[in-house]
């Protein structure tokens, strides 16, 4: 079984037993962030809890990055993959498309596009744009 993210890894923990197979979890966010901007801090932090104490009970573990490795217990249970998919490429509008050649002004793009939101970790992204050499500039898409 796969489980990739807190309602599915709760139910695999509560009902995982009726299985005689293998659980993998994938952890692609943060836990204590996930809820930051959804409940009550407390309230949060407690599902956090509950959530990781969710996961550690897997056979396995997949986490996308270093520092998600922090919210495992037994690192021999663990695996990091690199989160990254090729994906198909689709023209922006022509409107679109000049604004951004205006903003690059020819330079290479560091662009990412996802929902706009604290777990998503944009703010590491931003903190490290003024360390990329004059050539590349940085463009952040998406919605809320």
């Amino acid at each position: 079984m796969n489980s990739h993210c807190i309602q599915a890894d709760i139910f695999v923990l509560l009902f995982g037993w009726l299985s005689t197979g293998k659980w993998v979890v994938t952890l692609h966010c943060d836990p204590k962030m996930h809820f930051r901007d959804k409940l009550p801090k407390l309230l949060g932090s407690l599902i956090a809890r509950l959530w990781v104490w969710a996961i550690n009970k897997a056979s396995r573990i997949v986490v996308l990055n270093d520092s998600l490795c922090n919210y495992v217990y037994k690192e021999e249970n663990s695996v990091i993959i690199p989160n990254g998919l090729e994906v198909a490429f689709k023209s922006p509008s022509p409107s679109t498309a000049d604004a951004i050649k205006k903003f690059s002004a020819g330079r290479f793009i560091v662009g990412s596009y996802g929902a706009i939101r604290d777990v998503k970790g944009f703010d590491q992204l931003v903190s490290v744009a003024s360390l990329l050499p004059s050539k590349y500039c940085v463009v952040i898409a998406g919605s809320g």
